[in-house]
């Protein structure tokens, strides 16, 4: 059975302004990636890769691509020197652009797993690699992935962030979808911007990941408006009473309105929103 790999920082954090910096989907790209909502509230301290990994599993991962999400993962190493020069980089681009990125490193039990589990899922060919970049071999190395434009490499060379903003950005664009790992995290951004739909999101549970699937993401991808889902995975238990106690039984919130995903009514909200 593969073991989980909670991220978790230990420097400091700093609460920060939020501040949402609108993503506008081009269908030209393979890869539309959600936000890490955390990153809207909060700033670490010299923070590591780890830091910024956001509780990020393989499993999490598949169920993402289920869902018609793209996904980002960056396989990384402490003894790594190549890997302490990109960090800088990386954390500047991650936070300015609170890109919800897996890490995947020396101390990560899941490291092991993470190549094999992407192996099964794509056919041979669907993989980008060659002689000199074997998939998750080499470190730094930083892929998207997603049904529609399979597993491609996202930090061909790029050093600087200039670069790394250029390629990057050739394949990718941002959706306004923001991954929120805490209630505490959801609450603060909310006092910010509260003219935004909420979604509690359980890739575990059928009618929360149906419903996601077919009726929100869908939606949620192609829209200029924000959406703010807390992502019941990355909570642990004491957490998801908070989240039970803060969405009730309901599923959707948008101002007065509340709904749950087995309300036929549901959809009329999103229309509305959307």
């Amino acid at each position: 059975m593969k073991k989980d790999f909670l991220f978790i920082g230990f420097l400091p954090i700093l609460l920060s302004s939020c501040q949402e910096d609108k993503g506008k989907l081009d269908p030209s790209k393979s890869f539309d990636l959600c936000r890490n909502g955390d990153l809207l509230v909060k700033k670490y301290q010299d923070p590591t890769y780890d830091d910024l990994g956001n509780k990020i599993t393989s499993a999490y991962l598949e169920n993402s691509l289920k869902a018609g999400e793209s996904v980002t993962f960056i396989k990384t190493s402490a003894t790594c020197a190549s890997c302490q020069i990109f960090q800088e980089t990386f954390v500047s681009f991650v936070e300015d652009y609170q890109l919800d990125v897996a890490v995947f490193s020396s101390n990560n039990e899941d490291t092991y797993q993470f190549g094999d589990k992407i192996r099964s899922l794509f056919n041979e060919d669907e993989i980008e690699e060659d002689e000199s970049h074997p998939f998750f071999k080499n470190t730094p190395s930083w892929y998207f992935a997603s049904e529609k434009g399979k597993v491609r490499i996202a930090n061909w060379g790029a050093e600087s962030k200039k670069a790394l903003e250029r390629n990057y950005f050739s394949q990718a664009s941002l959706t306004n979808i923001y991954k929120f790992s805490s209630v505490a995290y959801l609450k603060k951004a909310l006092e910010i911007n509260g003219d935004v739909l909420l979604y509690r999101l359980d890739y575990e549970e059928e009618p929360s990941f149906s419903f996601y699937q077919k009726s929100l993401f869908p939606r949620a991808k192609e829209s200029e408006r924000s959406t703010y889902i807390l992502d019941m995975s990355r909570l642990d238990e004491a957490e998801k009473k908070e989240a039970d106690a803060y969405f009730g039984d309901y599923d959707l919130i948008y101002g007065g309105e509340k709904k749950s995903v087995e309300d036929s009514s549901s959809t009329a909200l999103l229309d509305e929103y959307y």
